[in-house]
């Protein structure tokens, strides 16, 4: 029956998008969702290092939240509360920067997206949730160029989870600037779009050539481990053990249901992203880095989890299109293909991935996370 709900509340948040009611309804439901959690596959785990976070082997941001709540005395399920109220608030913060206008329709499409992916996994990856909430906030400063700033929240959100230093490389956002400029490369010339093409896929090539080459020689897992990060937890985002054909392949249709889609999208909207360029410009430098994750999807299925900043990025700019496109037509055929990333990636984490015992995610996660929440069990 709660699964029922999930799809219900998303069906009807994109039928109903112009509704302000709907949008109460979206976000008191993943508020729900997510603050009041009662149980998860990931609960124990982060109940062991809340009692005992000077024992614990995450990353020292974390460990001294947790310091700070055990000092005045909160319930882990109190401490879980706030972590996730603070959470959503820079959540929203960020999104309304990046939105930079009032619309009803952008924002419920939006949060219909996050609902897919990656709502039901920040419910469990707690700390990975805080850390992607204060990176999305961060990107409001590199629009603004204030990198310095960016590289702060970046720096803070890795104290939370260590994966968040990947987010550094969109600073390359500024050196991609002069070889992309956004109406050349959609109405300009095609010899000239064509060098540009060529150059951008020539710096891609070698960045993860160069990517491929520091993993194989562990020059990443030793400088993260000089910089204080627990060797353990750096060893298991870089194992690099779950290679094979299966992940190559997945990987790979990871990479282009996410950009291909943004492509297609930017290009008919062409008219219209001129209002937004300084947007368009990050947004093409997050979809440009994000095929690069790749290499890292299919060493790791760890990095999996870097992708939900990309689909909410995408989803946001999705919500912007739409908000400057007048045709119906137009505005249901950028809902429909911004969702295909994040339905797609909610299908292969609940439906592919498996536990070590053969438990199919959406029995392992998704059920479980709806079923235990301390809302329902108020009713019961």
């Amino acid at each position: 029956m709660l699964q029922v709900i999930f799809f219900l509340v998303a069906i009807i948040g994109l039928i109903f998008s112009k509704s302000r009611m709907m949008r109460i309804i979206l976000i008191g439901y993943i508020g729900v969702v997510i603050a009041l959690n009662s149980y998860n596959p990931d609960y124990s785990s982060y109940m062991l290092i809340y009692q005992n976070p000077s024992a614990a082997q995450e990353e020292i941001g974390f460990r001294f939240l947790c310091g700070i709540a055990n000092r005045i005395k909160l319930s882990y399920d109190q401490f879980h509360f706030i972590i996730v109220v603070l959470g959503l608030m820079l959540l929203i913060k960020g999104t309304n920067w990046l939105f930079k206008m009032e619309n009803v329709r952008a924002t419920n499409y939006y949060l219909v997206s996050y609902m897919f992916y990656p709502m039901m996994m920040d419910v469990v990856l707690l700390r990975s949730f805080l850390s992607t909430c204060i990176i999305l906030y961060g990107f409001h400063f590199l629009l603004q160029k204030r990198r310095g700033h960016y590289v702060t929240t970046i720096l803070v959100a890795s104290t939370i989870h260590v994966s968040s230093l990947f987010f550094l490389l969109f600073l390359l956002e500024d050196k991609i600037h002069p070889i992309v400029l956004t109406s050349n490369m959609i109405t300009g010339d095609r010899k000239t779009n064509k060098k540009k093409h060529r150059r951008i896929i020539l710096i891609s090539f070698t960045i993860i050539v160069t990517l491929l080459v520091v993993l194989r020689f562990e020059i990443l897992q030793n400088l993260m481990t000089m910089m204080g990060f627990n060797a353990l937890k750096v060893d298991i985002m870089l194992d690099g053990s779950n290679i094979n054909a299966k992940m190559i392949i997945y990987g790979i249709i990871i990479g282009m249901i996410n950009f291909v889609p943004f492509m297609l999208n930017r290009r008919m909207s062409a008219r219209d992203i001129d209002c937004i360029g300084n947007y368009d410009h990050l947004m093409f430098t997050v979809n440009l880095v994000l095929l690069i994750n790749i290499v890292l999807v299919i060493y790791s299925d760890q990095f999996l989890r870097l992708l939900g900043v990309g689909v909410m990025l995408n989803s946001i700019y999705y919500a912007v299109l739409m908000k400057m496109e007048h045709r119906q037509s137009r505005r249901w055929f950028i809902m429909l293909t911004g969702l295909i990333a994040p339905v797609f990636l909610f299908w292969y984490r609940m439906f592919v991935y498996e536990t070590a015992n053969g438990i199919p995610y959406i029995d392992y996660v998704f059920q479980c996370v709806l079923e235990n929440n301390f809302f329902i069990n108020f009713f019961k």
